[in-house]
């Protein structure tokens, strides 16, 4: 009984000073990162303290350690076998979780499955779909990690016009664009460097599409598009730049005639 309150106290303690340390810092991506760290650090430490209590209470109460141990050695040769699968979960998530390639709160692309990550194990990672759905992913499935929330990310702007509208004119309601989203006092801190114009990037029989890159902080690139987007359309307006439409109408191919029974 002593031993079990003491292993209590260590664990509750442990969580209590973890969790004051995370709750102290001000910063989201601190404690962002701080929460991932919590997690790990609370299993690794329930792992150290209730493994030898439970040793230490056998050894106790008169079984005997040594026979225990050997057994314990044989029985975990025999799973080896049909445990290869949650050794290699261990294995790669101690080694991305070591490399800081992703923590809780991070936008992340793991092999085309997108999401918000809520909750991170040794063994497994959970992420937040858009549409809401959560998905549990071992780690030792995990081939290639996107990371949209690490240090900067990139969003494209693409903006199609008539096929006769002057490049000069487009570049410059791009940057004029770009000028009002600097000076906006929420949406301007988001941006880190100035835009971008690659020009023309695509020419159809109708029209052109002018391309533009903007650097913006992690987890911002969707948000920052919209608002870069709804903000272009007006300036369009404004000069009178207008959608680009095929100059002919697309013609349906003729519906077949129906047979009536008669005919048939």
């Amino acid at each position: 009984g002593l031993l079990a309150l003491g292993a209590w106290i260590v664990v509750h303690l442990g969580d209590q000073i973890l969790r004051h340390y995370m709750v102290n810092l001000e910063k989201e991506h601190i404690q962002a990162r701080l929460r991932t760290f919590l997690v790990v650090s609370r299993t690794i430490l329930r792992f150290v303290v209730w493994v030898p209590f439970v040793l230490l209470s056998l050894s106790i109460l008169g079984y005997n350690m040594a026979f225990i141990l050997t057994s314990l050695g044989i029985f975990s040769v025999t799973l080896t076998f049909g445990v290869q699968s949650f050794v290699k979960d261990f294995v790669a998530g101690f080694c991305i979780l070591f490399e800081n390639s992703v923590m809780v709160g991070d936008q992340v692309d793991l092999d085309g499955r997108v999401g918000v990550v809520e909750w991170l194990s040794l063994r497994t990672i959970r992420i937040r779909a858009d549409n809401g759905m959560l998905q549990t992913i071992p780690f030792g499935s995990i081939t290639v990690i996107g990371n949209k929330s690490s240090g900067f990310v990139h969003t494209l702007i693409n903006l199609s016009v008539a096929y006769d509208e002057s490049p000069e004119k487009v570049a410059q309601l791009l940057e004029k664009t770009y000028q009002m989203l600097k000076n906006h006092p929420i949406y301007g801190r988001k941006i880190l460097s100035t835009l971008e114009q690659r020009g023309i990037v695509e020419v159809t029989d109708y029209s052109t599409v002018f391309q533009a890159r903007l650097k913006v902080a992690p987890g911002e690139q969707e948000r920052m598009r919209r608002m870069f987007t709804m903000t272009l359309k007006k300036v369009c307006d404004e000069a009178g730049v207008k959608v680009p439409s095929p100059p002919y109408a697309l013609q349906r191919s003729p519906k077949a005639p129906s047979l009536t029974m008669t005919e048939l």
